[in-house]
Parts: structure tokens; C-alpha cells; sequence
């Protein structure tokens, strides 16, 4: 039960970081783009991952204990999961920029420079 509690406030705390931008950007720059609402969002968006990947791999392990009555395959099935959240969303992304920045490419804004 704590562990499926924990992952709830995580997807709660994703979606408060998921949200944030949307109201950012209405009260700050009354809907204007700029590079600051870019920047805040983006960073935003991008914090929401880990407790999302936090969040899914708790309520994955809870699940799988439930299903298999085995907390070490749950375990490794939580872990495993959050392995790959983070592999996709973190891991991978950043080895293609490093990959990108060692050819000199680079995105600014929406053109290509």
C-alpha cells in the first residue's frame, strides 16, 4: 500500500511539473512566445519524467507482486521497467545531442543553424 501511495503522489507531482508550463506561459508572457518560456518549459517538461519513471515503476512493482506473489520478479520487473523510461527519455536523447554536437549540428529554436 506505501508503495502504490508513493507512486501516486510521483504521477501527482508529474502532473503539477506537466501542467506548470501551460500556466507559465498564460500569466507570465500572456501567451507570447520567448526564449526564457522555452527555457522554463522545457526544463519543466523534462523534470516530469523522472518521478513519472518513478511513479510507474512503484505501481509496476506493486502490480507484479500481486500478479506473481514474488517481490524479487516484481523487483526486477520495476527496476527494468525504470531502466527503459530512462533509457528513452534521459539516455538515449542524450547521447544523440552529444552524437549531434560532435558533427556541429545544433537546433535554435525551430530552425536548424
Amino acid at each position: 500500500m506505501i508503495v502504490h501511495a508513493a507512486s501516486l503522489l510521483l504521477v501527482t507531482l508529474t502532473v503539477v511539473l506537466l501542467m506548470a508550463p501551460a500556466a507559465y506561459h498564460r500569466l507570465v508572457y500572456a501567451g507570447e512566445a520567448s526564449a526564457d518560456m522555452y527555457r522554463v518549459g522545457s526544463a519543466l517538461v523534462t523534470a516530469a519524467t523522472v518521478p513519472l519513471a518513478l511513479g510507474l515503476a512503484g505501481d509496476k512493482y506493486v502490480v507484479m507482486t500481486k500478479i506473481t506473489a514474488s517481490p524479487a520478479v516484481a523487483l526486477g520487473v520495476a527496476v527494468a521497467a525504470f531502466i527503459l523510461l530512462i533509457g528513452l527519455w534521459h539516455a538515449y536523447p542524450l547521447v544523440t545531442a552529444s552524437r549531434r554536437a560532435g558533427r556541429g549540428l545544433r537546433y535554435q529554436s525551430d530552425a536548424l543553424v
